[in-house]
C-alpha cells in the first residue's frame, strides 16, 4: 500500500515539475508559439515619477517606451507619466490644456531620464498592430527579435509596431510591459 502511494506521489510530483518548467509551447515545426494575453487595463492614470533622479523610483505602473536594447539583448524603457479618460480631462481643465487628451489619453514628457531594465523573468505582452482589443505573450527574446522584425512563431499577420508599454516596476525594474495599442 505504502509502495503505491510513492509511486503515485512520485508521479504527480514529476508532473508538477515538469508543467512548471517554463517549456514553451511549440508548434509541430517546433517554432515558439504566441500566446495570446489580455490586454493592459488602465485606471485613471499611472504613478507620478519622481521630481528628479535623485528621489527613489517608486514601485508602481508607468507609461513606458522602448529607449534602447543593449548588446547582451537587455531591453531599456524611457518612463513617462500618463493620464486617461475623465481624469485626463479633469486634469487639462484644471491646467489650461485645451487638447490636452487626444484619443482619451495624455503622457507628460519628463525633463529628467528614468530609465529602468527588464528584470530576466518579466512578463511581457506586444499588441496586435491593426487593431486595439489584441495582445500576445512573448518572451523577452521575442520582444528582439520582433523589434527587428526576425521573430519565429507570431501570428501570421503580426507586424512589430513600436507603441508604448504600461510597465509595472517592483525594485527598480521592469517586472511585467505590456504594449498598449494607440491609434
Amino acid at each position: 500500500m505504502y509502495k503505491g502511494r510513492a509511486l503515485l506521489s512520485v508521479a504527480i510530483l514529476s508532473a508538477l515539475a515538469f508543467t512548471s518548467c517554463g517549456a514553451r509551447e511549440t508548434s509541430p515545426q517546433n517554432a515558439p508559439q504566441w500566446k495570446t494575453a489580455s490586454v493592459p487595463a488602465v485606471k485613471g492614470e499611472t504613478h507620478a515619477l519622481p521630481n528628479s533622479l535623485m528621489d527613489p523610483l517608486n514601485d508602481g505602473t508607468y507609461w513606458a517606451e522602448i529607449a534602447r536594447i543593449q548588446k547582451t539583448g537587455q531591453v531599456i524603457f524611457q518612463l513617462y507619466k500618463a493620464r486617461f479618460g475623465a481624469t485626463c480631462t479633469a486634469w487639462a481643465k484644471e491646467n489650461g490644456i485645451e487638447e490636452g487628451c487626444l484619443n482619451d489619453y495624455s503622457v507628460e514628457n519628463s525633463y529628467e531620464r528614468f530609465v529602468v531594465g527588464l528584470a530576466e523573468n518579466a512578463r511581457i505582452s506586444v499588441a496586435q498592430q491593426d487593431m486595439p482589443g489584441k495582445s500576445y505573450r512573448i518572451t523577452q527574446e521575442d520582444l528582439g527579435l520582433a523589434m527587428q522584425g526576425r521573430v519565429k512563431g507570431a501570428p501570421q499577420d503580426y507586424e512589430w509596431v513600436p507603441f508604448p508599454f504600461l510597465v509595472h516596476i517592483a525594485n527598480k525594474e521592469v517586472v511585467s510591459a505590456e504594449q498598449f495599442w494607440v491609434p
